[in-house]
């Protein structure tokens, strides 16, 4: 735990700087954090060296605990994270000009202990040539209440994470993917590292790298083009254009965590992003999307599909929740005493209704209304519920949701006048954590509940040490993004100006709401509903029919940005597991896990390698995580 309390703070400077600061690496992106992975395949090297001296430091246990510990502080500085909470607190007082006429339509309804307004401050966080320690002041207040709500919001996810546990584990064998490679890394004896295949793989993403990275300091080398095409350079002409760039990219990661995945949770992933892209041509042969901007309202179709895949989810585990429910009011004793969660059912279960209500009450102290509040965390604890899922089944390297998030839907379904000015900045205040979900924290705790469970760590201690994780993390990830922003300035060139981004998104959306507020989009409630409809009827096909080929989690996940990145990637991993199995069965395919994952250690290794290059040197790298 102290070791990884150790490296929590410099793990924190790493990912703020390859994401915020250098755009290069992307670690938080997508669902298996590389920056963890090198982190635990430098502490075996360690391992390996003192172990022929003497003693190794580490057991299993403690290598694990390193591992999630810090996956989860990865996670709390992500681009989904922190980044954003920085970057919608830093915007709205100095961005405010007559022009935008902020000040105007929500400058007074901003409280004044969740947003800084020293103005020195924030010029010297926008102009740079400045330290943090100088201003940090005007932060303290802001921060500690945002980090107050953190650990709130993980504290009510860590309960969910309790109670869903034991179902998914031991009673449905949910496979859990994404735990695959921790595990088979710190194998005893390294023996996952004696595979020959696993060397041969490793070797190929190595080599892409070098080649690519060198291309980048020396053009005259020439680059191993595995990013190149697009199936939008091909139809230029309506409706075939309104496909989108549609990339044909190949990452060899993703081939490797494809390989891992249910085959046809696999299947379905790529075929349901062609059935979104078809959704989108048809719209514009059709005429649907002149009258409708937003048509055929795939995120709104998504977002249903994640609320289906989250009551689908609550629907199988019934029973078991029944029983946690009645041993939470002292009913049911025998079952709350047979297992050792990572804490009581009964904490559990009060402890995830009374941070719900507590995080009701924060909302509601920001002068919002009732109902839009209890709808935005409802459908925040539905999707990080089927964000869990989709990793716990799926293991799903993307689930990002962009433009899905209830702040947005409702002013959109119902119109922007149907709710308070005060509840329209709530909802601009709340955007932080709902923008995308792709370093969401909840199911890292979960995998790292099933590696301790898997490998007889005490699940307590387990989830104490996360909790610690959880506010070192929190704390060093304020740090490590508002430090190198004051050093180079968050508008100048020496940054990505990411944070920029992520503040104008926030609050020139409420101001065009506020400002110029549109007409309701019914059509959105109705594609949500759709979504929804679709999710649960594949669900009941698969019941009813046996070896049905469409699996409901692949609707859910498919419309992502990151998807759009990734999916030629996941159609390579399905022809090769469905060849492999084909041809040998379930032993050929277990022959060939190792081979798979050393896709992914030899893509990580030499990618986030080439990443701390990058840093220290002030070179360019190659970007390639896309």
């Amino acid at each position: 735990m102290i070791t990884a309390l150790l490296i929590i703070p410099v793990n924190a400077f790493w990912v703020s700087y390859m994401e915020a600061i250098k755009y290069t690496g992307h670690p938080t992106t997508y669902s298996l954090f590389f920056n963890v992975v090198i982190l635990l395949a430098v502490l075996l090297v360690i391992n390996t060296l003192c172990a022929r001296i003497g003693r190794a430091p580490f057991s299993r246990a403690d290598l694990l605990v390193i591992y999630f510990m810090v996956a989860l502080a990865t996670a709390l500085v992500g681009h989904d994270q922190a980044q954003v909470l920085i970057g919608v607190l830093a915007y709205p007082i100095f961005k405010a000009t007559p022009e935008n006429q902020w000040a105007i339509a929500f400058g007074e309804r901003l409280p004044k202990y969740l947003i800084p307004r020293d103005t020195t401050a924030l010029e010297a966080f926008f102009v740079g040539h400045a330290s943090l320690w100088e201003f940090g002041r005007a932060w303290v207040v802001p921060l500690t209440c945002w980090g107050a709500f953190t650990l709130l919001l993980l504290f009510t996810l860590v309960c969910l994470n309790t109670i869903i546990r034991r179902q998914w584990v031991e009673s449905e064998r949910l496979t859990f993917p994404l735990v695959a490679l921790p595990l088979e890394m710190i194998q005893p004896d390294l023996r996952f590292f004696r595979h020959r295949l696993m060397w041969v793989a490793f070797c190929i993403p190595c080599f892409i790298n070098v080649v690519n990275n060198l291309n980048q300091w020396m053009p005259g080398v020439p680059a191993i083009q595995t990013r190149t095409w697009t199936i939008g350079q091909f139809l230029a002409n309506r409706p075939w254009n309104a496909i989108g760039g549609t990339p044909m990219y190949i990452f060899p990661f993703a081939i490797g965590i494809g390989y891992l995945l249910p085959l046809d949770v696999l299947g379905s992933s790529w075929m349901f992003f062609l059935f979104w892209k078809a959704q989108t041509i048809l719209a514009v042969a059709t005429g649907f999307s002149s009258g409708h901007p937003n048509a055929p309202y795939v995120p709104e179709q998504a977002y249903g599909g994640y609320l289906g895949l989250a009551a689908v989810t609550i629907y199988a585990g019934r029973h078991h929740l029944r029983r946690v429910i009645a041993c939470s009011f002292g009913r049911d004793p025998e079952y709350a005493a047979s297992r050792q969660e990572g804490l009581p059912y009964p904490v559990a279960f009060w402890g995830f209704l009374v941070g719900f209500a507590l995080l009701t009450w924060f909302a509601m102290r920001l002068r919002m209304d009732f109902w839009p509040v209890v709808a935005l965390f409802v459908g925040y604890f539905g999707i990080s519920l089927a964000v869990d899922r989709l990793r716990a089944e799926f293991g799903s390297p993307t689930h990002d949701l962009h433009n899905a998030y209830p702040g947005e839907l409702l002013p959109r379904i119902f119109g922007p006048l149907s709710f308070s000015p005060a509840t329209m900045t709530g909802f601009a205040l709340f955007f932080w954590f709902n923008r995308a979900h792709r370093s969401h924290p909840m199911p890292i705790h979960l995998e790292g509940l099933v590696a301790g469970w898997r490998t007889g760590v005490n699940l307590r201690r387990l989830t104490f040490a996360m909790g610690l994780a959880a506010f070192v993390g929190i704390i060093s990830a304020y740090v490590a993004v508002l430090q190198p922003h004051y050093d180079r300035g968050a508008d100048s060139a020496k940054v990505w100006q990411l944070l920029r981004h992520f503040g104008n998104e926030a609050w020139g959306r409420l101001a065009n709401h506020l400002l110029a507020p549109r007409r309701p989009e019914p059509a959105s409630l109705v594609a949500m509903i759709i979504g929804f409809v679709n999710c649960v009827a594949l669900f009941l096909l698969r019941i009813r029919m046996v070896g049905f080929p469409l699996h409901p989690v692949g609707l859910a996940v498919s419309s992502s940005w990151s998807m759009d990145q990734v999916w030629l990637s996941l159609f390579i991993a399905w022809g090769c597991k469905s060849a492999i199995i084909r041809a040998g069965g379930l032993k050929l395919f277990r022959a060939a896990v190792p081979f798979f994952l050393g896709l992914i250690l030899g893509d990580f290794l030499s990618g986030g390698l080439f990443n701390i290059v990058g840093i220290f040197l002030d070179l360019p790298v190659y970007h390639f995580l896309g």
